[in-house]
């Protein structure tokens, strides 16, 4: 299901590496031999790209960068099979940029999925914050505030059962994690 209006210039950070970056605490993350993985979903452009795994290779972590609208479409392919292989998944300013309800809702199902043995962090800009998306000159903005996208992820995952994790909403990230990683 496709987008009906493309995010490929919603990215718009070259400077900095995305804020959800700086509020994980990597140290927490296995070592013993073991190399951790993370899993960007929707990574944006190079120079953004860069500037994450030049943070993470400091933590001995390896990136795997994923965006259908800014890399290569054979890379973006072979990096899309690999998200099995994450410990972490990244998910920044994403969701909020897709015009789409259901492709939404497909990318957040998926996450779900992924997070019963994987850390999740997930990061929204809200936009003006009513809730009412239009078209940007860079493409669309959902102007949602976090704490929907939180709801959604939560009634997407279900009734809790044992060894399941509800998302939790700490300092403007969505996460599933029980560790404490901020």
């Amino acid at each position: 299901m496709p987008q009906t209006i493309t995010s490929e210039r919603t990215s718009i950070n070259t400077r900095k590496v995305p804020a959800v970056y700086n509020k994980i605490s990597y140290l927490s993350y296995p070592r013993n031999g073991y190399t951790t993985k993370l899993f960007d979903y929707g990574c944006g452009r190079k120079e953004t790209r860069d500037l994450i795994k030049a943070k993470l290779d400091k933590y001995e972590i390896e990136y795997i960068p994923y965006d259908p609208y800014n890399m290569p479409e054979h890379e973006a392919d072979y990096n899309l099979q690999r998200i099995e292989e994450a410990d972490i998944i990244v998910c920044s300013n994403v969701l909020n940029v897709i015009d789409s309800d259901q492709v939404v809702e497909s990318i957040m199902r998926r996450l779900d999925r992924l997070s019963q043995t994987r850390d999740i962090f997930i990061s929204v800009y809200e936009g003006d914050g009513t809730g009412i998306g239009k078209i940007t000159s860079k493409g669309y903005q959902r102007n949602e505030l976090v704490s929907k996208y939180r709801k959604k992820m939560n009634m997407i995952h279900g009734t809790m059962q044992a060894g399941h994790r509800y998302y939790n909403l700490y300092r403007g990230i969505i996460h599933n994690t029980t560790n404490k990683l901020f």
